[in-house]
């Protein structure tokens, strides 16, 4: 697989995971569709760079922060390294972005099978790690 995943990939899986694990992930349908997706962006715009969404109300979540409170240059850098690392998870197979039903472009992510057996490694070495510290 070439170099090791970045800790923003790696955030990327562990949040789709989780969410799948809670049953907030994607959901399959009837029809061979789903419902939702593993990941999106804000999600991990909050769990990586540590942002806090925009109080005021509005009508979609992916568009919740401040560029005036986070910096117009700090808001493009995040912007950029989360579209990066989301297209090399996608070009190794573990991701396949998704577009939201009003979104314009990427909003999220689903794991692929690959992208599901990897998160469930990180987890799983992230509860080792866990209890042996706690012993």
């Amino acid at each position: 697989m070439g170099r090791g995943l970045s800790e923003l990939q790696k955030t990327v899986l562990r949040l789709a995971h989780e969410n799948r694990e809670r049953g907030t992930g994607a959901r399959p349908l009837p029809d061979g569709g789903q419902l939702g997706t593993d990941v999106k962006y804000p999600e991990v715009l909050e769990a990586y760079f540590g942002w806090e969404p925009d109080s005021r109300p509005r009508s979609s979540r992916y568009f919740d922060f401040s560029k005036k409170d986070i910096g117009e240059k700090a808001y493009r850098s995040a912007r950029a390294s989360l579209s990066r690392g989301f297209s090399r998870l996608e070009a190794r197979g573990l991701i396949v972005r998704t577009h939201g039903a009003m979104a314009a472009g990427w909003t999220g992510a689903d794991l692929t099978e690959e992208g599901a057996n990897e998160a469930a490694k990180l987890a799983a070495r992230a509860r080792s790690l866990s209890e042996r510290m706690m012993d």
